[in-house]
């Protein structure tokens, strides 16, 4: 069986909604941009495989990396800042002034007065994209190597439509200068990519998707830093899914102490049983999910588990209205009973529309196409899919419900096939998309509430131990 990997943290991006309201600077990653004939549809940009043609030395640029401002990104504002804001993305600073986005969805260039440029140098850098909507004349972007470039570029008169800027090869520390001069602009994102010759494992500000010059493999991670704003509107934040990159530790030490090391197979499985069965408290009350879903930066929203959007602690569902969530129960209410039915470890906070469309149905395989793909309650694309009686959830979310449904079969005896296209692909899940930091926090939080835990967020291993004989796939995985 083969497990698919989607790449999709750039559409997330690219169709998320602001408001009035703050958000966190969150840098985000991706090489990807919108289509210019359709703001709805998104098209990746290959890698280029070339060193900058200056300098090619040994200093330079094995690495092409992206940074990405966006709706998503950009710093939410009510009002249009009279006086120069800065803002920092990894480690470069941006001005900008009398610029908001609390209209159209979209960053809001004031007419006239806006203006948006790097304070300083952003080093060997490569290209510009930039992708405006509904714009109007008037518009002007300069580059250049100094603080104030002259060179003018670019002068938008299209609607929907993204523009990129190949440096010349003299630009080693270049500038950049947007300018609205004419009618009010709308901008969608600016995607910077320039060149560094630190590889992703060691840099210390890692969020930005690199491509190495001498390999064809790319790393993806993304960054938010901590934030206690808030906001009113969907904000993404997909955590690692590297085991590797899990520093969050549990809130209960001992609770495994009754475990013995030597247990495995069934007697693992009945022992786990007995330990997260004894004392505990479900409810389903939404006090419970909001703060076991609470978003990692943003105090008063909730991630939900299928867009991996946050939404306001306060938007429980309400009739079809836009960006409301509820309780998804990862194994489907109507194959469980009793107390299964307000258990926290498995019932997560999720959109409304999403929870819908997933039903019933089983996880599976299905084929990623535009027209399986699931839409949420404001009609964006998520990078879920839905076909043929079976639900195929983001790659984040595929741990996510392996596990909890792992949990559900050894405290309740539901079985995996009743979840899942078969037991096997319960497994696998459950092992290649592991632990990370978001699942140790939730876990973490549902115990304070529920008084147990999900043995297999905590120990990982005791998957292969209880479930590693299942098929010859999870032997072979689990080394068995």
């Amino acid at each position: 069986m083969s497990i698919k990997v989607n790449h999709f943290s750039a559409l997330m991006t690219s169709l998320l909604v602001l408001s009035g309201c703050s958000f966190p600077n969150v840098f985000t990653s991706g090489e990807s941009s919108m289509s210019t004939s359709d703001m709805s549809s998104i098209s990746d940009i290959s890698s280029s495989n070339t060193s900058p043609s200056s300098q090619e030395s040994s200093a330079l640029a094995t690495y092409r990396t992206s940074l990405t401002i966006s709706r998503q990104t950009w710093p939410s504002l009510s009002i249009y800042p009279s006086e120069e804001t800065t803002v920092s993305f990894q480690d470069f600073t941006f001005a900008f002034k009398d610029a908001g986005n609390y209209t159209a969805n979209v960053i809001q260039a004031k007419r006239s007065t806006f203006y948006l440029y790097n304070i300083d140098p952003i080093p060997f850098l490569d290209s510009i994209e930039l992708t405006l909507r509904d714009t109007h004349e008037g518009h002007e972007l300069y580059f250049g190597s100094t603080a104030q470039p002259s060179e003018t570029t670019l002068e938008p008169t299209q609607t929907n439509t993204t523009y990129t800027y190949t440096f010349p090869s003299s630009y080693d520390q270049p500038y950049f200068h947007l300018i609205n001069t004419g009618g009010v602009m709308y901008i969608e994102s600016l995607i910077i990519y320039f060149w560094s010759n630190t590889p992703p494992e060691s840099s210390s500000s890692a969020a930005s998707e690199v491509t190495s010059m001498s390999s064809e493999t790319t790393s993806t991670t993304s960054v938010t830093s901590a934030s206690n704003t808030t906001s009113t509107t969907p904000s993404s934040s997909t955590p690692s899914s590297s085991t590797s990159n899990v520093s969050v530790v549990t809130n209960a030490p001992n609770y495994y102490q009754s475990i013995s090391p030597s247990l495995t197979g069934e007697a693992l499985k009945n022992a786990l049983d007995t330990l997260i069965s004894t004392n505990i408290s479900v409810s389903y009350d939404w006090s419970r999910f909001e703060y076991a879903d609470q978003h990692p930066t943003i105090t008063n929203q909730v991630l939900t588990i299928y867009p991996k959007l946050g939404y306001l602690k306060s938007a429980h569902v309400n009739g079809n209205a836009a960006d409301h969530w509820n309780r998804e129960h990862t194994y489907p209410q109507s194959k469980i009973g009793g107390g299964a039915l307000n258990d926290n470890h498995h019932i997560f906070a999720d959109d409304w529309k999403t929870n819908g469309t997933r039903g019933n149905n089983k996880f599976g395989d299905v084929a990623n196409t535009e027209a399986n793909r699931v839409l949420d309650s404001a009609n964006r694309p998520t990078n879920n899919f839905t076909s043929g009686g079976y639900f195929e959830p983001n790659d984040e979310a595929k741990g996510e419900v392996a596990r909890a449904t792992l949990y559900m079969n050894t405290l309740y005896g539901y079985s995996l096939e009743n979840n899942f296209q078969t037991a096997e692909m319960a497994v696998l899940w459950a092992l290649q998309y592991p632990v990370n930091d978001w699942a140790m926090t939730r876990n973490n939080r549902v115990y304070d509430n529920q008084n147990n835990r999900n043995p297999y967020i905590d120990h990982p291993q005791w998957i292969c131990d209880v479930y590693g004989t299942t098929s010859s796939a999870t032997r072979q995985v689990c080394g068995l």
